[in-house]
């Protein structure tokens, strides 16, 4: 399942209560409308701050894509139903967020797998062998957790040359530490700033959240090391099970691909502690 923040989707207006803002996500990986608001729900924070005013998280509306499993969502944040004064942020001062809930992934592998039925195939690990032998997996909900960092930043600070800057690193993982969180833990998703009455910007830095792993067991092979946003996949050779005379599974590698770059992030001018 991936979701996708759109180009330029955000959009702002004012209303008497305070600010509204709308963000539009593109999502594929499912033909089923709950997994798409799930996944949705997921990987959107549920708390955002524009000109200092923190906005949660209410509507959200998908209707689908040019294919079967592509879906387009808008997310609308609002003041709270009951705002309480809040007082609009200093240049210099910082908000912090995070949200931990559950994404929706294929797992073609088990943890632990029981065969019932004396003329069963030996499978092993593999989940839902169809019999041609061909692994299908089984679509799990796993945890995900998203982080964010909002900053009131001085004018000065955002130039060209710190928009080019920050656009390499969008995308990578942290290359060492930060905050405290070791490195390959964060990947960077998103970027955004406005710039406030006041003549500073507000910047907002979101990042996706995993655990780096090791000593791994995936599919019966063992040793398997892996950074957080690493993807992991197996490969199957095809046998022929004698006693159940039918095709079953059977891994014979295992596979951990880097598939974002690394990047310090001391390059995004918010410090790195």
């Amino acid at each position: 399942m991936a979701v996708s923040e759109l180009y330029e989707s955000r959009r702002t207006r004012y209303t008497p209560r305070g600010p509204e803002q709308t963000r539009q996500y593109f999502v594929d990986g499912s033909s089923n409308p709950d997994i798409i608001i799930n996944s949705v729900i997921a990987f959107t924070p549920a708390t955002v701050s524009v000109q200092g005013y923190p906005l949660v998280r209410s509507d959200i509306s998908v209707e689908p894509g040019p294919s079967e499993f592509d879906w387009m969502a808008d997310v609308m944040f609002r003041m709270p139903d009951r705002p309480e004064t809040v007082e609009p942020k200093e240049t210099g001062e910082s908000e912090f967020a995070f949200t931990l809930q559950t994404q929706t992934v294929k797992r073609t592998h088990a943890i632990n797998q029981t065969k019932y039925g004396d003329d069963a195939p030996d499978h092993g690990d593999a989940i839902n062998v169809d019999s041609d032998g061909r692994v299908q997996g089984v679509e799990i909900a796993v945890p995900v957790g998203t982080y964010q960092e909002t900053h009131y930043l001085d004018a000065s600070t955002i130039t060209l040359f710190w928009f080019d800057r920050v656009s390499d690193i969008v995308g990578t993982t942290n290359d060492s530490t930060f905050r405290g969180i070791a490195a390959g833990r964060l990947l960077l998703t998103g970027v955004s700033g406005t710039k406030r009455n006041r003549g500073d910007w507000q910047v907002a830095f979101d990042w996706q959240l995993g655990k780096n792993e090791t000593g791994l067991t995936v599919a019966g092979i063992s040793g398997v090391n892996k950074n957080a946003h690493d993807y992991v996949w197996v490969s199957w050779e095809v046998d022929e099970d004698a006693t159940a005379n039918r095709f079953k599974a059977t891994a014979n590698g295992v596979y951990v691909s880097q598939v974002y770059d690394s990047s310090n992030y001391a390059g995004l001018g918010i410090g790195t502690t």
